[in-house]
């Protein structure tokens, strides 16, 4: 039992000198008594410990989880405590430790306790000691479906021939085999399996996949488990044609970054490059990229699911515009503008501007997407330079040309032409020291 300091030791010790002294008639010990005795029955009654329950026994995250499953029971009252809601106690907690110890594959648990006497029950610890059992393994794994898939035989050799079975989805349900037949039947091992073969399936393109049945079939004293799947994989879903919601501007760009056609098989995974494609572009602030299965379509009888895409585009125009101050250069200011649509082809403008007392600079650019606007286009740079440094004063003024070409994502040609001259250089000289060969 722990020690507890109590109130009434504080009441005694305050009156105890008085009447040593003498200094206390019989009314005021008779009333201070009273209180001391009250007191001392209050934290009597409230002085006993209630017991604590120690899993022994099992360790490591089996008994992390029984830990959790025992904090569910409530613990009876102290002053409610007698042998039969001691009983019903241990009874609702092996009930709850038993479900623990399922979900890792111990079917036929027994509990032993360090005592059953009502008063060591009231004040000491009591261990629990948790013998678990044998572990149920998975020994048969029964999985019918409708692609023909046989866990009996190699699944590697059954679909050498059966191209629109995805060798991904072969993989994971040889992964699936060889993490649960003749493996401990432990549940969230079973769960993950489960939703990771509904999760790769449906990414494949089976958005009709469904379960027709999974169930676990237990022998305790055998310590044998069968798993039993039915799975209706369904058709597999192809590509079908893109979809604009709300908005359509670049239509033609998003089409010309689009890496599948319609009718190839679908892909989350390849879905989700197009989508960052579009996003890389820079046309657009906002890509929703999704595939609409309420809105399919049948090729040959071949079911297609449509692309949508909700596009919000930039900004007409974006401006930034700053100042600031230095003491090698004074005042300085800076513009940027940038127009991402001079038309619906894609074509956009850029400019930029910083003035100081010590330079002054100016770009102009002009960029047309071209096959693919990712790596594919025509860039032009007019670019203008003033600087005093020395005197008389210099203006700079270089004129660059830049087209490039991308094939497979490899430049295969480059045209460029800089031009460096002082402000005394004739408009007709620039442009003729500027001949460029496409």
């Amino acid at each position: 039992m722990k020690l507890v300091i109590s109130l009434a030791q504080v009441e005694m010790l305050s009156f105890y000198p008085l009447i040593q002294r003498g200094r206390m008639n019989l009314g005021v010990f008779i009333f201070r008594f009273c209180r001391f005795f009250s007191i001392f029955l209050f934290v009597m009654s409230h002085s006993i410990v209630r017991a604590d329950i120690h899993i022994k026994g099992v360790e490591g995250e089996l008994l992390n989880s029984l830990e959790i499953y025992k904090k569910q029971i409530s613990f009876p009252d102290n002053e409610n405590l007698t042998e039969l809601s001691v009983t019903k106690y241990q009874n609702e907690l092996e009930a709850s430790l038993t479900k623990g110890l399922r979900a890792f594959g111990y079917f036929m648990p027994r509990f032993e306790y360090s005592s059953d006497s009502l008063t060591v029950w009231r004040s000491d610890d009591i261990d629990l000691n948790v013998v678990a059992g044998p572990q149920a393994t998975i020994k048969h794994f029964d999985f019918k479906n409708d692609l023909g898939f046989d866990f009996k035989k190699p699944l590697a050799s059954q679909f050498k021939d059966k191209i629109s079975i995805p060798q991904r989805l072969i993989d994971q349900l040889s992964n699936t085999q060889s993490n649960l037949l003749n493996k401990p039947l432990v549940s969230n091992v079973y769960e993950t399996q489960k939703s990771v073969l509904q999760s790769i399936a449906v990414s494949l393109g089976y958005f009709d996949f469904h379960w027709v049945n999974h169930e676990i079939q237990v022998e305790a004293k055998k310590a044998k488990a069968s798993v039993i799947w039915e799975i209706q994989f369904g058709k597999r879903y192809q590509f079908g044609e893109l979809s604009f919601i709300a908005e359509d501007r670049g239509a033609e760009l998003v089409e010309s970054v689009k890496q599948f056609k319609t009718g190839d098989w679908f892909s989350q995974a390849e879905l989700a490059k197009f989508t960052q494609r579009v996003r890389q572009t820079a046309y657009f602030d906002s890509v929703i990229v999704r595939p609409n299965k309420e809105k399919k379509t049948f090729v040959n009888n071949q079911p297609q699911v449509p692309i949508e895409l909700i596009l919000k585009s930039k900004p007409k125009d974006a401006f930034r515009f700053g100042v600031g101050f230095a003491t090698d250069t004074g005042a300085r200011v800076t513009t940027n503008w940038q127009r991402p649509w001079v038309n619906l082809r894609g074509h956009s403008v850029s400019s930029s501007m910083y003035l100081s007392r010590q330079e002054q600079t100016f770009d102009l650019g002009y960029t047309v997407p071209m096959a693919n606007p990712l790596n594919d286009f025509l860039n032009f740079n007019l670019a203008q330079n003033a600087s005093v440094k020395t005197k008389p004063k210099v203006v700079f003024i270089p004129l660059l040309y830049n087209a490039n070409w991308v094939l497979s994502k490899k430049t295969i040609g480059t045209k460029s032409s800089v031009l460096n001259t002082s402000a005394k250089t004739s408009r007709k000289a620039l442009l003729s020291s500027n001949k460029v060969n496409y």
